[in-house]
């Protein structure tokens, strides 16, 4: 009975770095200061995000291609009936004696 009305208790909240390397940052320091006392530009390899039309230009392929797509299952359809009614003429012109 007494473990019906327990309640469990919160799980602590726990963050384990995965790696660090402290050679690795030093090094970078050094890098970055070296290049400031030389008057390089700073390259820290962040990355600076282009979205400036990516999506009007997604958007616009998009609908190119899906155009493009319904042009080709027209004439695919086009191609398809007209083999049929050639089909089709054939068979009762050649097979049946009504004309």
């Amino acid at each position: 009975m007494g473990k019906f009305f327990d309640t469990p208790k919160p799980q602590p909240f726990q963050v384990k770095p995965r790696y660090w390397d402290p050679k690795k940052e030093e090094r970078e320091e050094r890098e970055k200061r070296a290049r400031a006392k030389l008057g390089l530009p700073d390259d820290d390899g962040s990355y600076i995000p282009n979205i400036k039309g990516q999506f009007k230009k997604n958007r616009t392929s998009k609908l190119a291609y899906a155009e493009a797509q319904r042009r080709k299952s027209t004439v695919r359809l086009f191609f398809i009936l007209t083999i049929l009614m050639l089909a089709a003429y054939f068979i009762v012109f050649k097979y049946v004696d009504i004309f």
